[in-house]
């Protein structure tokens, strides 16, 4: 089944534990928790507000000695931090932001993200990097392939279309958080992974 991963806003939002379980309960494969300004203990506090039946589902981008202390699925590799300083971690996933970073990295990863797809909802001005002529063609090179999943301004509008490039799966983050309430988080959630299950 493709995937569909929700990225958490990189700030703080009140309650968000309960909000990370509500987009999991509604379908969410797994949440990346991406908190590039917190603290160890922020990212430690929102964890232990995770009920603990979640946690295999949480992946890290920051903090990465927190992954195995609380048992989580492992941790995504970005700029910031090099491959020496992820050793011992799992390593889940990596974000790439060119055709030629997936062709290299892509059997190091469960996983890699490609970005942007469409223009961001949460980045304001971070417009899409590549047409659909350059993706299908991506696809029939086997660039893009289950392994590869498509991030930046996904929505249920345009899920299919993404999926239609060969993507394994969509991540997303704007459309998932817009309205920080659990329950319309739950339901952002049903309704993306409705539109997944739709398409076979």
């Amino acid at each position: 089944m493709a995937r569909l991963i929700g990225i958490t806003d990189t700030r703080m939002l009140p309650g968000e534990g309960r909000l990370i379980e509500a987009a999991l309960a509604g379908g969410v494969d797994s949440v990346h928790i991406r908190k590039p300004c917190a603290t160890d203990d922020e990212v430690r506090q929102l964890l232990l507000d995770i009920a603990p039946t979640y946690r295999n589902r949480l992946v890290l981008h920051d903090s990465y000695a927190l992954a195995s202390l609380y048992g989580l699925r492992g941790i995504h590799v970005n700029g910031r931090y090099g491959s020496a300083e992820a050793a011992g971690c799992h390593l889940v996933s990596r974000g790439c932001h060119s055709l030629d970073e997936v062709a290299s990295e892509k059997e190091k990863y469960e996983y890699l993200f490609l970005s942007p797809i469409y223009d961001s909802i949460s980045k304001p001005g971070y417009r899409a990097a590549f047409d659909p002529t350059t993706l299908h063609e991506a696809a029939r090179a086997g660039i893009i392939d289950s392994k590869v999943v498509a991030l930046g301004g996904i929505t249920p509008e345009n899920v299919a279309e993404a999926m239609g490039y060969g993507f394994g799966g969509v991540a997303v983050l704007g459309f998932l958080w817009r309205d920080p309430q659990a329950e319309a988080v739950e339901k952002a959630a049903s309704r993306l992974r409705e539109c997944i299950t739709s398409l076979k």
